[in-house]
């Protein structure tokens, strides 16, 4: 399918970013130092690193930025990592369902097995999350449950 070929390469794309802006760092922060042996001037960076150079010298103001790209190559790797780990569980599941020779939906759940006349029949909702604290996964149990409630739009049977 050329939808998945292409986000293959979207993929890509953003990976080879991501290790092309970290070498880049590398190198600035190696200037960085080298500002700290010449200025001798303290500072602390919000990310927890201690660097002894002023904010407002050259080497630290081109660092700034590719921090700021690497902050949002981290948002984007979550979410990515989640949107997609979420649908590759409901094709699985949707997959051992219809392997097993029952009917499958997408409208009442994230996967739907079974119908109304069906003895076995069940609505499932999936959920996967790579945050960073542990808060997250009660947030995704909570909307699942909302969800699987009809509370959000959905009508499991």
């Amino acid at each position: 399918m050329a939808v998945y070929a292409d986000c293959q390469h979207a993929l890509a794309l953003i990976e080879h970013a991501a290790q092309e802006l970290d070498i880049y760092i590398r190198q600035l922060e190696t200037e960085v130092n080298l500002e700290v042996l010449q200025t001798g001037t303290p500072i602390a960076h919000p990310d927890g690193r201690n660097y002894n150079v002023r904010a407002e010298t050259p080497a630290y103001i081109k660092l700034a930025n590719p921090r700021v790209i690497k902050d949002k190559h981290l948002e984007w790797n979550r979410k990515l990592q989640s949107v997609i780990m979420g649908y590759a569980r409901e094709a699985e599941t949707a997959r051992k369902h219809v392997a097993k020779g029952r009917d499958i939906a997408f409208t009442d759940a994230d996967v739907t097995v079974g119908n109304a006349f069906d003895p076995f029949a069940k609505a499932v909702q999936l959920k996967h999350t790579v945050a960073k604290d542990n808060a997250a996964v009660n947030d995704m149990i909570a909307k699942a449950a909302n969800q699987l409630t009809g509370e959000t739009g959905e009508k499991p049977g």
